[in-house]
């Protein structure tokens, strides 16, 4: 088996309640390792996301967070029922790194994927990807 030199730890994002302070506390375990979350513009409107976000900022986490923004959350589209509402300003204000990119764009991805990697602490990347109905 190949293993990558940072060797990773990967979480998938459970969209439950308990799937980013899950990923802090594996990474709190682990502190040798980096952990990924892959999550969604619709979970990290969760209080639980914001307060994890912070402690892994507090505690500086080597947390990544791979987030779809793809403007889909189960009510509906957050521009339209959320005015105002940008995963990447929260995510800054929360004291994480952030960079965007279009999801569909390989080559910004694979640079935005790099950039977060080699980051010591949490950082996140935010996907702009277009939806089933064509919206970002």
């Amino acid at each position: 088996m190949v293993r990558s030199p940072i060797d990773p730890i990967l979480t998938p994002d459970t969209h439950s309640l308990f799937a980013r302070p899950m990923v802090n506390g594996v990474a709190m375990a682990h502190s040798d390792k980096t952990v990924f979350c892959l999550g969604s513009d619709g979970s990290q409107q969760e209080g639980n996301d914001a307060e994890a976000a912070r402690i892994a900022v507090a505690r500086n986490l080597d947390v990544k967070l791979l987030i779809d923004d793809n403007d889909v959350t189960i009510a509906g589209h957050p521009s339209e029922y959320l005015k105002g509402f940008d995963v990447a300003k929260t995510l800054q204000g929360h004291g994480l790194k952030v960079i965007t990119v279009q999801g569909e764009d390989i080559d910004a991805l694979w640079g935005a994927v790099s950039e977060i990697v080699t980051h010591k602490g949490p950082a996140a990347g935010t996907l702009m990807l277009a939806s089933f109905s064509g919206k970002h």
